[in-house]
């Protein structure tokens, strides 16, 4: 038998199961962190955005919420909010030549 084809067996034998969930913990423990960190940076990287804004002296609103409005893109059509288009003719000019 090829000695790399039994030391792969032989680490196969030793790996066990308790290895496995080891390292299976480790994996969801890192992705938890990192989504911890993501949830950090949504909520506070905009309010230091508009807090710099504001020191040097510009109009960041009153809207609270306005990082955190995602309009529903299904109702961003024509029966929707109208105001996300730029307003088209007159029908009243006549027809555009």
């Amino acid at each position: 038998m090829n000695n790399f084809k039994r030391l792969q067996e032989e680490d196969e034998a030793r790996y066990d199961e308790s290895q496995e969930r080891r390292v299976k913990s480790g994996v969801m423990g890192t992705l938890s962190f990192l989504r911890f960190v993501g949830q950090l940076v949504d909520i506070y990287v905009p309010r230091v955005v508009d807090l710099f804004i504001a020191s040097s002296g510009g109009n960041v609103g009153t809207n609270p919420h306005k990082h955190h409005h995602h309009p529903d893109p299904a109702s961003s059509g024509p029966d929707g909010d109208r105001r996300a288009f730029a307003p088209g003719p007159d029908t009243e000019d006549g027809p555009v030549e």
